[in-house]
């Protein structure tokens, strides 16, 4: 795991911008233990059926058992050492295709900025990377213009739905 960025926030809390490329040998355990506890979602109905997928997912991934050519990017925010968001982005170098998602802050955290703190490096890792472009979907009213300013185009228009990043 790298820390990427250590700064002091308004309120003066620490943030640690931390990132682990899979396969990594030495995750550590607090970050397993962190990515499937807390899959960052409000509702429970709507997260039944992919609560199951994204802790294999991660538990898979971050042991090194991603599937071949897969490159997973897990960028994490921690505040005074506690782990406080996340954003994942992975690509197939195969296909050059980028996905991005499981974006998530932790409710005492959030309308702290984190995540502008985690969509920056982890644009700067798809620009990088062999991927041609990184592709996501949000109807989230506070995420959608937090990824158009990030250079996302809504592919049908509207307020919500998927998005795509396209290398230049």
């Amino acid at each position: 795991m790298d820390i990427l960025s250590s700064l002091k926030l308004p309120d003066g809390s620490l943030l640690e911008v931390c990132r682990v490329i899979t396969p990594d040998p030495a995750v550590p355990e607090e970050v397993v233990r962190y990515m499937i506890a807390s899959l960052g979602y409000d509702t429970w109905r709507g997260a039944v059926n992919d609560l199951a997928y994204w802790r294999l997912y991660y538990r898979e991934a971050l042991a090194g058992n991603s599937a071949p050519g897969v490159i997973d990017h897990l960028y994490l925010a921690r505040v005074n050492g506690i782990y406080a968001a996340r954003v994942w982005f992975a690509y197939s170098a195969r296909t050059g295709h980028g996905n991005f998602g499981n974006v998530f802050t932790e409710p005492e955290f959030r309308n702290r900025g984190l995540m502008k703190h985690l969509l920056q490096p982890c644009i700067e890792d798809f620009h990088a990377s062999p991927a041609a472009m990184l592709c996501c979907t949000s109807s989230n009213p506070h995420a959608v213009p937090s990824y158009l300013k990030s250079g996302f185009v809504l592919i049908y228009g509207g307020t919500g739905g998927p998005l795509c990043l396209r290398k230049q």
